[in-house]
């Protein structure tokens, strides 16, 4: 792994490709000094992981103390298809499959699987973050979700027991209602919706950005600390 001088630590960077369902995934892991936990970034196509917004919210996670991999869940012919024509047919499925792979990934990693992990996703990938939290929930220990579309996930979001942080853009309605909403079928005991201030709602809002970085990495350094 290449290695970075971070504030006085050392932080350990590298590039990865990831098997899932016969695609390959394109990743980085970053693993700061004396990391006590992992946070699995999922990025879908509005905000891949080389992005400066992802990268933002990567090092917040970071500076906590946390290691992060940082995965596209789409490949580029995939996202460049979703940003140029909309959702790809099956795309709900595919995201889950995807999700899941890099999860199994995760547990197979001799250096990685001792950490406690946690889940950040948006948009469209939330569900599928979600679903995974349902579908095994001894393996996360939280979940944070922006802007989350959850539709997909209603029928299984009582079978979440980590803890779960929606965060939601407060000049988007409709997405401000749809995360009260499924916080009351979530199955946690600790959950919470948080409306992030912002009159945009765009995703590169410098304020909301900061917001949102600041607030997944305590919910994350909390809730993963506590498993150590």
């Amino acid at each position: 792994m290449p290695m970075m001088e971070q504030q006085g630590t050392v932080t350990l960077e590298q590039p990865l490709t990831l098997p899932a369902d016969g695609a390959q995934l394109h990743a980085d892991l970053i693993v700061p000094e004396e990391a006590y936990g992992l946070v699995v970034f999922a990025a879908d196509a509005e905000m891949c992981r080389s992005c400066s917004r992802s990268r933002r919210i990567a090092r917040e996670f970071e500076q906590e103390g946390l290691a992060v991999l940082l995965v596209d869940l789409f490949t580029p012919q995939e996202e460049e298809e979703v940003l140029r024509f909309g959702p790809l047919q099956g795309q709900t499925d595919l995201l889950a499959g995807r999700v899941r792979s890099v999860m199994d990934w995760v547990s197979r990693q001799a250096d990685l699987n001792e950490f406690p992990v946690g889940l950040f996703a948006q948009g469209d990938a939330a569900a599928s973050a979600l679903r995974y939290a349902a579908e095994a929930p001894q393996s996360l220990g939280a979940v944070v979700c922006r802007n989350a579309r959850l539709d997909s996930a209603q029928g299984c979001l009582g079978l979440v027991r980590a803890p779960v942080m929606l965060l939601a853009s407060a000049s988007e309605t409709q997405t401000v209602a749809r995360s009260e909403a499924a916080l009351l079928g979530i199955g946690s005991k600790r959950k919470e919706a948080v409306l992030v201030p912002g009159s945009s709602g765009r995703l590169d809002d410098p304020e909301e950005l900061e917001t949102v970085a600041e607030l997944a990495a305590c919910w994350f350094s909390e809730s993963l600390i506590a498993l150590c």
